[in-house]
């Protein structure tokens, strides 16, 4: 990997807390093994992602600000802006398939494209990849986020600047319980992040945790930086 290439350019890792992923989600198990898949697919995509050599900034849970997905999704593209690098690749803990070699092909055409994205099979992306001068609140937080018509808005806005950009592979996420075994059909039978998954697919259901109930972050959730890059 060139350093030019790398060395304005940082990973978002975005996450929910485990337990209002578990209650939106709704793996299928019991509240507590449905928070520990989320857990699961968190640890195995910072593991992921630190194999990259990239600098990783986590947002996850009461760290994020914004009455909706795409104003909070901004407002975590902003601060990493902010701190110093001019390209962000932001991706979820919901695609275990994902490889180191994924974000250093997003990093390598996020450094002579605007963007870059890999598009889901369901019609929304993965990964999404935007550099600080093409990226515009007013019209990021519009787009139909967590809906199937996400990829082609974005499609949309690339024609519509006139940009025919090149995208990753497509991948399937993990959105709903009935995700879960095609995804663990595609990982290693060897791989901890399968095994943990295959484990509690299984459990029993059961009512999902309150709303109420205290919102608390844990040194897992925490974000690993590392320093802005040297103007």
């Amino acid at each position: 990997m060139n350093p030019v290439s790398t060395c304005h350019t940082a990973i978002l890792l975005f996450t929910r807390h485990p337990e209002d992923e578990a209650r939106i989600k709704r793996f299928g198990t019991r509240t507590r093994g449905a928070t520990r898949i989320s857990e699961a697919l968190t640890r195995h995509t910072r593991q992921v992602l630190s194999q990259t050599g990239l600098p990783v900034f986590h947002i996850a849970g009461t760290r994020q600000t914004g009455d909706t997905f795409g104003s909070r999704l901004g407002a975590a593209f902003e601060s990493v802006f902010a701190a110093g690098y001019t390209r962000v690749i932001a991706v979820g803990n919901d695609t275990p398939t994902l490889r180191p070699a994924d974000l250093h092909r997003a990093c390598h055409l996020l450094s002579t494209q605007p963007a870059v994205w890999g598009p889901a099979t369901d019609g929304g992306v993965w990964l999404l990849g935007l550099t600080a001068e093409s990226y515009a609140r007013s019209w990021f937080v519009t787009l139909p986020w967590e809906t199937p018509a996400l990829l082609q808005s974005l499609q949309a806005w690339s024609a519509g600047n006139g940009q025919a950009l090149l995208a990753l592979r497509h991948q399937a996420d993990l959105d709903r319980p009935s995700d879960l075994p095609a995804l663990l059909a595609l990982l290693a039978p060897a791989q901890m992040v399968r095994r943990q998954l295959a484990s509690l697919l299984l459990r029993p259901p059961a009512p999902s945790p309150s709303r109420d109930r205290p919102v608390s972050v844990t040194p897992a959730q925490l974000p690993y930086l590392r320093a802005p890059p040297v103007a």
